[in-house]
Parts: structure tokens; sequence; C-alpha cells
């Protein structure tokens, strides 16, 4: 793919000289000061990103299934927000809210849901691909951000008259807190 994609000029100057370097260090074209030790790009565009060295020596990313700290913050504050609002009873029974904002709303984060099955469940595990999101449904990425744009807005319209200003503060803590409990399931 890469070696297409040099054919054809698509890489700018500065990949195609981290490519070179790459392809140096891989066929033993990097020079050796004596010590085995190669003073190519460290970095390899080939290899796994969590094969790479990391100079700095942080620490590795927390693996899908246990909380971070940052996570277990934005869940208490969603917890609080879902709390101490009633946001519930006041979405489904307060008169303030505008209901074709929250409808519409509600049925683009269903899009969003929609295409996000058919992205993990259909093309990861039914079809077993292995192709890349922006390959194999290069419009499902535009389109899920188009809607849930669209819909924070909308949302944000439908419950401005209970909660004004923080209304879409509220709507991303929410959404935050959500991601946090999908980042606990084992998917």
């Amino acid at each position: 793919m890469t070696e297409r994609r040099r054919r054809a000029g698509d890489l700018d100057e500065s990949t195609e000289r981290l490519l070179q370097n790459d392809d140096d260090s891989n066929h033993g074209h990097s020079h050796s000061h004596g010590h085995g030790h190669s003073h190519a790009n460290p970095v390899s565009l080939r290899e796994p990103s969590h094969r790479r060295h990391d100079p700095l020596g942080a620490l590795p990313p927390a693996s899908p299934g246990h909380p971070t700290i940052e996570g277990v913050v934005w869940f208490g504050l969603a917890l609080l927000i879902y709390r101490f609002t009633n946001f519930p009873e006041v979405i489904m029974f307060d008169s303030r809210i505008r209901r074709s904002y929250l409808h519409f709303g509600l049925a683009l984060m269903g899009v969003n849901v929609l295409i996000s099955l058919y992205l993990v469940v259909y093309l990861r595990w039914i079809r077993k691909s292995q192709a890349a999101w922006e390959v194999e449904a290069p419009y499902a990425i535009p389109i899920i951000t188009a809607c849930g744009v669209l819909a924070a807005v909308l949302l944000s319209i439908a419950i401005w008259p209970v909660w004004g200003i923080l209304s879409p503060f509220f709507l991303f803590v929410l959404l935050m807190g959500l991601v946090v409990v999908l980042r606990l399931l084992p998917f």
C-alpha cells in the first residue's frame, strides 16, 4: 500500500523521508558506529504502535476494560448530573422541554448507534473484516460526525428552557460518562 502511494505521489516530503529512513534501517543500510546500535529513525512506521520504543518512558495507555482516574471522574460527574437534576424525569415529563427538537436529536443518535453497530458487529464480528473502517465504509465516519454534531445542537435546544447555559455542559458530561461505561464492556 505504501509503495503504491509512493508511486502515485500521494505522500508529502516529510513522510517520504521517514519512509526512506525506515527502509534504510530495515534493509541494513543504516550506519553503525561500532556498538551495534543503529542511529536511524527509532520508530518504524511498519511496527505496530504497541511495539514502538517510547523514548520518554511513559506508561502504556490503560487497556479497555480497566477504568482510569479520568474515567472515574467523568463517570462520577455524569452520575451527579443524572441524580441531582432528575434528568430522566425532566426529559420525560417537564413541559418546558421542546419535544420536536428532542425527538429529532434522539433519532440522530439512533442513526449513530445503527452505524456503529454496522461497523463493530457486522463488519468486525460477522464478516470478520480486518480492513480499516475508512476503506470498508468510507461514508460511515463523516455521517456519524455530522449526526453527532447536529444531535448535540438539537438536544441542547430541546433542554435549554430547563437548564439554560448549562445544557451543553450537562449533555457533554453525560456523553463522556456513557463513553466510560462503554469502554468497560468487553468488546
